[in-house]
């Protein structure tokens, strides 16, 4: 009979070897994680860390071992690390935003994860970056201002358009109640602005338009607001003039006339002057009165202007 060949019993692995065949598989198990990982001790000094850590802060792992928590965390110093290393005796656990420095001197957003392994004295550190998903939350806020603006604003000149005016000439109101001042409204509106718009195209209208808000944004002091109504009608109110009804007309009237002049100068487009007359109509208001009431005195004092041949500015009290 042929001899079975013997097969040498292994020595079972000492403790060293054991300890290394743990190290192996911790370092595994680290390495595969998504997000990064620290592990230190209660003091917060690096012990270890994942390639995903490195990458996100643009340390070598051999320089993080010489660090601490605290030389990363960039929104908290190091007493508030130490009272939080000191909390997590009560829970062993706690979670909080915060901003990591990268190497570079730049902060990246962080969602920070502690564990408290007590048998070890170690604290697992988990990082998750937030760089994306704070890019989308900002992308976020700025569509929804930008939707908020719009729905205020008109798209055009940048002005608030009639809603604003409505809401502002509320509190304008109201303020006259006590303040016992009067108010005006101005309303303006450029004649033919149909025809160019038309004929030149809607860029010439869209720069007409926003020469016009510039021009009478110009004639106006800063308590005072400025509107764009309607297609080719804008909307001025004077706030806080004298509690004299002649005296604030007067000072209505100057701001009209004001605004008339400014509008008269020619538009320089494509080095070809623009011409647009303008008609203004006002009405002072105080008081208890009704916000679409007023605009409507001014909307005939408008159309009374624009009936007297235009370039004129015409009061509603001085109606037939």
């Amino acid at each position: 009979m042929k001899a079975e060949p013997v097969i040498p019993e292994k020595n079972p692995p000492n403790a060293d070897e054991l300890l290394l065949a743990e190290r192996d598989r911790f370092r595994s198990l680290i390495e595969a994680m998504p997000d990064g990982l620290l592990v230190t001790d209660l003091e917060g000094s690096i012990l270890n860390v994942n390639s995903v850590y490195c990458n996100l802060s643009g340390y070598s792992r051999e320089e993080l071992l010489l660090l601490s928590l605290s030389d990363l965390e960039a929104a908290e110093t190091p007493e508030i690390i130490s009272r939080r290393i000191e909390a997590l005796s009560g829970h062993g656990r706690d979670r909080y935003e915060s901003l990591h420095l990268h190497k570079d001197g730049s902060i990246w957003p962080a969602e920070v994860t502690i564990v408290l392994h007590l048998a070890m004295n170690e604290l697992y550190i988990f990082v998750r970056d937030l760089t994306g998903i704070k890019i989308l939350e900002a992308a976020k806020l700025r569509a929804e201002e930008k939707m908020r603006n719009l729905a205020l604003h008109d798209a055009v000149t940048g002005l608030p358009n009639r809603r604003v005016l409505i809401d502002r000439l509320k509190h304008a109101l109201a303020a006259s109640r006590r303040n016992k001042l009067n108010s005006a409204i101005i309303l303006i509106d450029l004649e033919h602005f149909r025809d160019i718009n038309e004929t030149l195209g809607s860029e010439s209208g869209d720069f007409l338009l926003s020469q016009v808000a510039q021009r009478i944004t110009g004639c106006i002091r800063e308590e005072d607001s400025v509107a764009r109504i309607d297609g080719d009608e804008f909307a001025v109110m004077l706030n806080g003039l004298s509690s004299d009804t002649d005296t604030s007309a007067s000072q209505a009237g100057l701001v009209g006339r004001k605004i008339l002049d400014a509008l008269n100068d020619p538009y320089i487009l494509g080095n070809k002057p623009l011409f647009s007359l303008p008609s203004v109509g006002i009405t002072l208001f105080r008081g208890a009165e009704d916000a679409d009431a007023i605009l409507r005195r001014a909307d005939l004092a408008l159309n009374k202007a624009r009936r007297a041949g235009r370039n004129a500015v015409l009061f509603y009290r001085e109606m037939d």
